[in-house]
């Protein structure tokens, strides 16, 4: 996941910043972007054979507060998928 530097709270920031996400989403609705399509998060495949890609997952599942993986884009870091928001 990418992290910054906000000079206005001192502190390094972890996550996407919202342009990065708008543009990845703009993308993918004006398909000029296909990604792989996975039904939930438990069909991603391997976090670490993946590093970089981008998969959209269709349906949610869990259960709030204990395991919930929400439906939504997901970028591989090369150890886990991290939500990208959209």
């Amino acid at each position: 996941m990418p992290h910054r530097y906000n000079p206005f709270t001192k502190k390094l920031e972890w996550g996407w910043n919202k342009s990065e996400i708008e543009e990845i989403a703009e993308a993918i609705a004006t398909e000029r972007v296909k990604y792989a399509e996975v039904n939930t998060f438990a069909d991603l495949p391997m976090a670490t054979e993946n590093t970089g890609k981008i998969c959209v997952v269709k349906n949610a599942t869990g259960i709030l507060l204990i395991n919930k993986k929400q439906r939504g884009l997901y970028r591989s870091d090369g150890l886990a998928w991290q939500r990208l928001g959209a």
